[in-house]
């Protein structure tokens, strides 16, 4: 049986992802894991959080991941779910 994926799941903070978000995901051993992103903003997008990612989770596999504007937020499920059913997770 095969790990199931982790998600990054953050706001985007002045084009970047809280540091706790690095803090967090450098305490643990991503040798052979998943790693899947879900960021919201206020519309700048991942900002430099994808970059930076493998460098926190050194040996990660980083899937795809999706952003989703504050503003539209409330109406996104579906894109949620077809991000998701997309993954082939």
């Amino acid at each position: 049986m095969r790990d199931a994926p982790s998600e990054a799941v953050y706001p985007d903070w002045w084009s970047d992802a809280p540091m706790v978000v690095y803090s967090f995901l450098e305490s643990y051993d991503w040798a052979g894991k998943t790693l899947v992103a879900f960021c919201t903003s206020g519309g700048s997008g991942f900002g430099r959080s994808l970059d930076r990612l493998p460098d926190s989770a050194p040996g990660a596999t980083i899937l795809d991941g999706l952003h989703v504007s504050g503003s539209s937020a409330a109406d996104s499920g579906d894109r949620v779910t077809e991000w998701i059913a997309g993954l082939g997770l």
